[in-house]
This record gives C-alpha cells, structure tokens and sequence, in this order.
C-alpha cells in the first residue's frame, strides 16, 4: 500500500508542494480569497505573511505590543491579520487568524541565490493542528481535516 492510499484512508488530504531553487519546499495558501506563494517552515511557530503585501492589498494589520524573531531578524514588529477564511491549495482549513511581519530578509536572501521571492510562511500553527506530514521523497504534505 502506498502513502498516499494509507494516510488517505486515515482522513488525511495529499498536497503537491514544490521545491524552489534553495530546495524550500513551497505551496499557495489562500487567505481571504488572496493567493500567497509560501515556505512550509517546520522552524516557524505561527503562519506569517509579508506586511507590505498584506497592506498593500488592503488589509487591516494591527501591531501587537510585542516583538518577533525569526525571519533573518532578531527583533521586527508583529502584525496581526483578522480572521478570514483560510485555504491550502483547494482545502478549507476555517477561518484563521495570520501574523504578518517584515519578511524583506528572507526575499533578499532568495533573490541573492536566484530563487523566487516569497509571500510568507506557513507555519507550525496550520502543521500542528492538521497533523502535518511531510514527505520530502516526493514532495507531498499530507493534512488531516477535521
């Protein structure tokens, strides 16, 4: 039996990831009818998406009263997103509320190794709580819906 047959049977749904130029493994996430090109990030605590992408797309971020890391920073000002309707590919995953935060570091370290730029993040936060597993053989996430 393969993978796919044997978390299929077991309630978990296949997602075909890509792999970007650094080998990032990469997936569209959609959040509040809005593509976002993102890195699965098992490091990442929260699904974060790129402030200057979420503003300029005309949605409301209000700061939090406290400060992030990650993201090839140390210090950055956290955004918090409201929650709005949240998909992995063609998959609803509910209404989630998403961070956002400065990502200009992680864009010029792509760019500098010639790989596309990216919108976010996604997160331990979505990878936890759909029982995430990722098969990097060929390049599938496997969630579970609840």
């Amino acid at each position: 039996m393969d993978i796919k047959t044997f978390l299929g049977n077991r309630g978990f749904q296949q997602i075909q990831l890509e792999k970007n130029a650094v080998g990032h493994l990469m997936l569209t996430i959609n959040y509040d009818s809005k593509a976002f090109k993102v890195i699965v990030d098992t490091g990442a605590s929260t699904t974060v998406l790129d402030i200057d992408l979420v503003r300029s797309l005309g949605f409301t971020a209000e700061k939090l009263d406290f400060s992030g890391g990650g993201l090839g920073t140390a210090q950055a000002d956290v955004y918090q997103l409201p929650q709005r309707p949240f998909l992995i590919q063609d998959l609803p995953l509910g209404e989630r509320q998403v961070i956002a935060m400065d990502i200009q570091y992680v864009n010029q370290a792509l760019e500098g190794r010639d790989a596309e730029k990216v919108d976010g993040v996604l997160g331990s936060d979505i990878l936890v709580s759909h029982h995430a597993i990722i098969d990097c053989k060929d390049n599938h996430l496997y969630l579970k819906l609840k």
